[in-house]
């Protein structure tokens, strides 16, 4: 079954889904090599097509993507988590607290641009009390066509982490690894970013995560718990995200 997979209004690609028993594989063959996201279940879920063409931030045409294995993210298409609101509300709290404090890095190189931060005004307006809308993805993906235009990799990955809080309003409650980067995707990004602004300096990422630990609150590790643990391979954003969900799940 041929799909055709969208960013926004630009067509991406085609993807081909692949049924085998109870275990289904989106390929996608880009100029940059061919993607492949393997889940189970009864059928190809929106959110697998989604991520195969790069349509979420965090897809295969960003820096940011995480290494998906058949071992990971593998929670049944039955599977979901409770989540209301005021849940969505308290993580993208989380994420534009954290986000608009990365936002002067991106802004020293780009002055002009106000994307990354519209996005985090975006999700402000989310948790303000507004009911989400397409402002919040369409400001989302601007963010992360600002971390790709960005003139450097710490910039790029402020950027990001802007993206990433617009995009916590539409965490969705599927009990899949890959949905924890909607949760702490923005601090992960942030850390990484501050880090590049030091030499890439492991200690100062480090500290940006011991921060965003101590500003979690009970209510976001409440949340966080009820998805699988984040996936520990990929980038270096990744596995700040990985450690940050450690320290989190430990409390």
């Amino acid at each position: 079954m041929a799909v055709s997979v969208r960013r926004g209004a630009e067509e991406a690609a085609c993807a081909d889904v692949h049924r085998v028993a109870v275990t289904y594989t989106v390929t996608l063959d880009t100029p940059h090599g061919r993607w492949e996201v393997v889940e189970k279940g009864a059928q190809p879920s929106p959110n697998a097509l989604r991520v195969a063409g790069g349509c979420l931030p965090g897809g295969p045409t960003e820096p940011g993507f995480p290494e998906l294995r058949e071992d990971e993210g593998m929670a049944n298409e039955t599977d979901e988590v409770e989540l209301s609101d005021q849940d969505l509300r308290v993580v993208a709290r989380y994420c534009a607290e954290i986000a608009e404090e990365a936002l002067s890095i991106f802004e020293e190189s780009h002055p002009e641009d106000r994307r990354p931060r519209a996005a985090v005004e975006a999700a402000w307006i989310f948790v303000d009390g507004a009911r989400r809308t397409k402002l919040q993805r369409t400001s989302s993906l601007a963010a992360h066509k600002a971390a790709r235009e960005a003139a450097t990799e710490a910039a790029g990955e402020a950027a990001r982490a802007a993206g990433h809080a617009a995009a916590a309003a539409y965490l969705h409650p599927l009990a899949k690894s890959t949905q924890v980067r909607h949760i702490l995707g923005a601090a992960a990004h942030a850390a990484r970013a501050a880090e590049l602004t030091e030499g890439g300096n492991r200690d100062v990422g480090a500290a940006r995560i011991e921060q965003a630990r101590r500003r979690a609150t009970p209510d976001l590790v409440a949340v966080l718990k009820r998805y699988p643990a984040a996936p520990a391979r990929g980038n270096r954003a990744t596995q700040l995200m990985s450690e940050l969900d450690t320290s989190l799940r430990s409390l």
